[in-house]
């Protein structure tokens, strides 16, 4: 959940008017990241703390299993929780909430992939089949139709996916387009892995915004130290 704490302070700061990471010196300033978790905190302050023990993962599977929950804001899309008898229940996704002025937040993109290793012996049939897994006709067909979630963007388009998924692809396509792309350098997850918790503490226990903010910048500081030994 840290993680995934971090992606919407993401999304919050980019709609009160700062995109993070644009430049090495802070990954946002103090003025606009405390505007972003001031209203986090008004958001999260209305949810059991039992949401900060949760991934996206965790969350489908609460929902598909119980009533207790039915609704959720944020959460990483999963086809397969769209799909009948995968689990208990089917669940639908659809576009992210409006904020304020801003309207549609903008989520984080950037996650899972296919890589080769480079130390392989076997490059050229790895790379035939990564060309095999990731073309049109694979990712519309027989990949999706096993489970998988697809990369390809006429997969997501397609009819037939969509009525396998209920319309999951289709209705959440939308988010992508305008989504923000996370950093990508070499140190940046040694990032991602530590500043979701002072989000963490901040929004169950509450605090001071601007320390909080100083203590994310702190840890880009030090994410950039692995990049600049690359």
């Amino acid at each position: 959940i840290p993680v995934d704490l971090l992606m919407n302070f993401y999304s919050f700061c980019i709609a009160v008017g700062e995109e993070p990471f644009k430049d090495d010196k802070q990954v946002v300033s103090q003025e606009k990241g405390g505007e972003a978790l001031w209203y986090m905190k008004q958001l999260w302050s209305l949810c059991s703390t039992n949401v900060f023990q949760l991934n996206s993962i965790e969350t489908a599977e609460l929902m598909t299993k119980t009533d207790t929950y039915w609704y959720c804001p944020f959460a990483y899309g999963y086809s397969n929780y769209s799909r009948k008898g995968y689990a208990a229940s089917v669940l639908t996704y659809t576009d992210v909430i409006s904020f304020k002025q801003y309207g549609r937040l903008k989520t984080t993109l950037g996650g899972t992939g296919l890589a080769i290793s480079a130390g392989t012996k076997y490059k050229d049939e790895c790379v035939a089949f990564a060309q095999w897994v990731n073309s049109e006709l694979i990712q519309q067909t027989l990949y999706a139709e096993h489970s998988g979630q697809p990369g390809h963007r006429s997969a997501w388009q397609n009819k037939y996916l969509n009525q396998l998924t209920n319309n999951f692809f289709i209705e959440t396509l939308p988010a992508l387009d305008r989504a923000y792309v996370r950093p990508r350098y070499h140190g940046y997850l040694h990032f991602q892995d530590k500043a979701g918790e002072p989000l963490r503490e901040y929004l169950i226990n509450g605090g001071n915004e601007y320390e909080v903010i100083d203590s994310i910048n702190n840890m880009y500081y030090q994410s950039l130290k692995i990049r600049d030994l690359k």
